[in-house]
């Protein structure tokens, strides 16, 4: 029995950290956008809502969702804007350094974002290409 308990608290000091992101209600989009970041990112921003469960809106502890991301599949990154959108649970991005294409589109997307003092957003369709660099 001992050993069985041993084995189930061994974990990584990687683990250690997320874990203790979670607890503060830090998430992250730091590579390409595809369906397994949607249902990660998904997954936490659902269960933060339902652990805030009548709560007010101003009494919820807010989600901090931190974004560098050279983009990625359009469809998941839309499906994430929209969970976003509809979380009653508010969720801030802070941009670490980047965000290129549908990572650019996340970031701006949620009302509640804060800026560090270099910026660099990359955006670029068929006909338009757009680097916008921010300095605070």
């Amino acid at each position: 029995m001992t050993e069985k308990i041993k084995e189930v608290m061994n974990y990584s000091l990687e683990d250690k950290f997320q874990l203790e992101d979670l607890k503060q209600r830090k998430l992250y989009i730091n590579f390409e956008i595809d369906e397994n970041l949607l249902n990660d990112i998904t997954y936490h921003i659902l269960r933060f809502n339902t652990e805030d469960k009548g709560l007010e809106i101003s009494e919820r502890k807010p989600i901090l969702l931190y974004c560098v991301s050279n983009g990625g599949s359009v469809n998941d990154g839309f499906g994430l804007i929209d969970v976003i959108l509809n979380s009653k649970t508010p969720v801030y991005t802070i941009n670490l350094s980047y965000n290129y294409s549908m990572g650019l589109l996340i970031f701006y997307q949620v009302v509640n974002d804060l800026l560090h003092k270099m910026q660099l957003f990359f955006y670029m369709t068929d006909k338009t290409l757009c680097i916008i660099q921010v300095q605070n």
